[in-house]
């Protein structure tokens, strides 16, 4: 894997964490890949997190994350908790190239060194 990751451009890698309890749908990872494939963006350490909540429990992380501007929730329907593929583009596009979303690329830039003393 890392040698696979090493031959790939800088910045163009999006890394797709579900948690260790989440089961995701196929129509949901359906979804998420069509979102990822129409974004064209990437997230690497040292880069701001897109955050699909999947279970109670990361709720509350993706709360803190997103209250700290850590990280960024794709927006889902408040009536039954679905998001689409465009969502899943426009979050990503936010918080990797738009001028909104320069407070999360500060952020990751800021907590990178800390990272690799954990």
């Amino acid at each position: 894997m890392s040698k696979w990751l090493d031959r790939q451009l800088k910045g163009l890698v999006v890394y797709v964490g579900f948690g260790s309890e989440a089961m995701p749908s196929q129509e949901e990872i359906t979804t998420i890949a069509i979102g990822l494939e129409l974004g064209g963006g990437g997230i690497d350490f040292g880069r701001p997190l897109v955050l699909l909540t999947m279970s109670n429990d990361q709720g509350l992380n993706a709360r803190l994350l997103n209250d700290r501007k850590i990280g960024y929730s794709i927006p889902r329907d408040e009536k039954d908790g679905s998001f689409t593929s465009n969502l899943v583009v426009e979050s990503l596009k936010l918080v990797i190239e738009m001028k909104e979303g320069k407070i999360y690329r500060d952020k990751a830039k800021e907590l990178k060194p800390a990272s690799k003393k954990v």
